[in-house]
């Protein structure tokens, strides 16, 4: 039973198993005994869909790929044969090198399932209402056929990572379902209104099952800084329910948060999505062991040596947006990988005159509204100025911010055999994917 009743009440139900030695099997089949295998997966011949959290190949950013093949191996053991494990990782990467340079791809042919990139498939547009607007957004065709409209036959599973986020404070199960979409769409109302999408994208599909990977929690994400080995900190649980809001609530309260706290999960709880009151919800662990608010924002003060000007409109400036995208390309490209100085970026709407006096140069304009409102000024003012059009191209965002910060591309790759990440690349372009990391290696 996934519910337990306390009083007339219905309790929804979220279990904090630990994890002992590296026995991720033990912890998942504990996990599972409190809900029962068969009751979250009912079709012996149907197909199940695994969802790690791949944002990026590099430093703890990722599901463990041991815990993922631990989960298909039980259930195979099962009796399970069809089991897929699928991802779209953070644009301005694509799949097939986030699946091999994490381990992924090793792992799960091992344990005997199969990768999808979900990035290399047939896309379709799908109408989003957020109750406030109505817009497209582009899912892989495979995703509607197999577990939107054979939801009763088939099974998908969610596995996060424990980890906050520099614009959504936690990044678990609800703001995993963003790697499904197209790298387009996941441009579409990535500013303030991104909460409302990720709440509003669990009314087109919901995992049955949610499996939170917590051997580490990670603050400042979605990736790390490098330079912080304290942000990666050892909690050795696993976090598991039906209810991904639920389980969400339950992760957000281990790494520090409360739920009012998450805008995502404060909407989806007001929508009836899920659960997202403690008190409305039964935890078998201990909750309260984890003490620690583990930081989420990065770091957004810049030594004055490097000369560097951040000008944010007063009007507005998305931290989900323009400027967050901004804020965490720099954390990554200045200081971990010793990017130089010298340049300035503009973005928002709301400026005075004098806010654009003295800038260093060049200059890079991030989004519609900041190039509506002074792009043609600053391009008539200085000579060296860079635009990228969409608020949230992180594509465009990296490929400019890489030529004007000019990383250390060694860093940046982080270990990984640049060879064969070209060899991916060549392969996933020719599937019509879209990735910088040529321009790291030119």
């Amino acid at each position: 039973m996934s519910r337990s009743r306390e009083g007339s009440r219905t309790k929804t139900r979220v279990v904090i198993s630990n994890i002992w030695n590296k026995d991720y099997e033990s912890s998942i089949k504990e996990i599972f005994n409190y809900f029962g295998i068969r009751n979250i997966i009912k079709n012996l011949r149907g197909k199940i869909y695994i969802k790690p959290n791949i944002t990026s190949s590099i430093y703890y950013a990722y599901t463990n790929p041991d815990i993922v093949a631990s989960l298909i191996k039980i259930l195979r053991s099962e009796g399970f044969r069809k089991i897929f494990v699928m991802e779209n990782c953070t644009q301005a990467d694509f799949g097939r090198n986030a699946f091999m340079a994490s381990r992924m791809f090793e792992a799960v042919e091992s344990a005997g399932a199969e990768c999808v990139f979900l990035d290399e498939l047939n896309h379709i547009p799908i109408s989003l209402d957020t109750g406030e607007k109505e817009y497209d957004l582009e899912f892989p065709e495979l995703i509607i056929n197999e577990l939107v409209k054979k939801k009763g036959k088939n099974t998908y599973i969610s596995m996060p990572k424990l980890k906050t986020h520099d614009i959504t404070i936690v990044t678990l199960g609800v703001k995993n379902q963003h790697g499904l979409i197209s790298d387009a769409s996941k441009q579409v109302e990535h500013h303030y209104g991104l909460h409302a999408k990720l709440a509003s994208m669990l009314k087109i599909i919901k995992p049955d099952f949610t499996i939170i990977d917590g051997e580490y929690a990670v603050g400042e994400g979605p990736v790390a800084p490098r330079r912080k080995k304290d942000l990666i900190k050892k909690y050795d649980i696993l976090i598991g329910g039906r209810d991904i809001v639920a389980v969400d609530t339950v992760g957000a309260k281990v790494l520090g948060y409360e739920r009012s706290e998450i805008k995502h999960l404060t909407i989806a709880t007001d929508m009836g999505l899920g659960c997202g009151n403690l008190e409305e919800i039964e935890i078998i662990g201990d909750v309260h062991q984890f003490r620690e608010r583990v930081p989420y924002a990065k770091e957004r003060i810049y030594p004055p040596e490097l000369n560097i000007k951040i000008v944010a409109g007063k009007k507005m400036a998305c931290r989900e947006g323009c400027l967050g995208q901004v804020e965490s390309m720099l954390d990554m490209f200045l200081f971990d990988a010793n990017g130089k100085g010298n340049f300035s970026v503009v973005a928002g709407k709301g400026f005075q005159k004098s806010d654009l006096e003295n800038l260093p140069e060049p200059i890079v304009i991030v989004g519609d509204c900041a190039i509506k409102e002074v792009g043609d000024y600053l391009q008539t003012k200085y000579k060296d100025v860079r635009i990228v059009r969409k608020c949230s191209d992180i594509t465009a965002i990296s490929t400019i911010l890489l030529d004007v910060v000019k990383p250390d591309a060694n860093i940046l790759a982080d270990g990984m055999d640049i060879q064969k990440r070209i060899e991916n690349e060549l392969i996933a372009i020719k599937k019509g994917c879209n990735s910088i990391f040529m321009k790291l290696t030119n």
